[in-house]
């Protein structure tokens, strides 16, 4: 998760010229389509992560990718988004930059860190809770992906093999319930989404949008 406050400093990273360039192309997009300029610690998030990109692709450019469904979720959901930084990052001139293997990963993930700062600007943080049963490694798994599907800027909550109830809800403030099994008998004060016992394609796109919808 690349946050401000892991990112104060970058100006002083050694080839300043790098970093300086990297700043610029991320303030393209915002003047592309003419949005105001976010603060420089917002900025930095986005040239933090294309710094360490840029360094851990030395060792090898799996490091640039991201899960399948990941991505297809952010392009089909908000491809507006994604195309602009697509085009910024084939048709830029920093040499570093040059030689990506896995463009269109990496433009999912300027995708998701402009999703954030918009919200974040413009919006409260919102609280998901999700609620699976199912076999401790595969809750593993999941706890881990739904992290990547919604952002580092929404509370995530996830509760394994236990029944959730509106008091619960209304304690925590939950927003958004997602959940895996049926509930016949209870009603939640919240935005509720009952998906798959194993959460496909579809249903992430769901959440995805859900997310930034609410």
């Amino acid at each position: 998760v690349y946050t401000e406050q892991f990112s104060s400093g970058i100006v002083n990273m050694e080839n300043a010229a790098l970093i300086e360039d990297l700043f610029a192309m991320v303030k393209e997009y915002f003047s592309r389509n003419e949005l105001e300029e976010p603060d420089e610690a917002s900025l930095s998030i986005f040239v933090f992560f294309l710094r360490n990109i840029i360094l851990l692709s030395r060792l090898s450019p799996l490091f640039q990718k991201n899960f399948f469904e990941v991505n297809a979720s952010i392009k089909r959901n908000h491809g507006n988004i994604f195309e602009v930084w697509y085009d910024i990052l084939k048709n830029n001139s920093i040499p570093e930059l040059q030689n990506l293997v896995h463009m269109d990963d990496v433009s999912v993930n300027l995708t998701m860190f402009t999703l954030y700062v918009n919200n974040k600007i413009h919006g409260k943080k919102k609280h998901i809770l999700f609620s699976f049963d199912g076999k401790t490694a595969y809750l593993n798994y999941l706890h881990v992906f739904a992290a990547n599907i919604v952002g580092s800027n929404t509370k995530m909550t996830f509760l394994s093999n236990q029944r959730v109830t509106n008091d619960y809800i209304k304690k925590f403030k939950v927003d958004i319930l997602v959940k895996n099994y049926k509930e016949r008998y209870e009603h939640f004060d919240c935005v509720t989404y009952s998906c798959s016992r194993e959460p496909n394609a579809a249903d992430w796109d769901k959440v995805s949008q859900l997310v930034f919808d609410i």
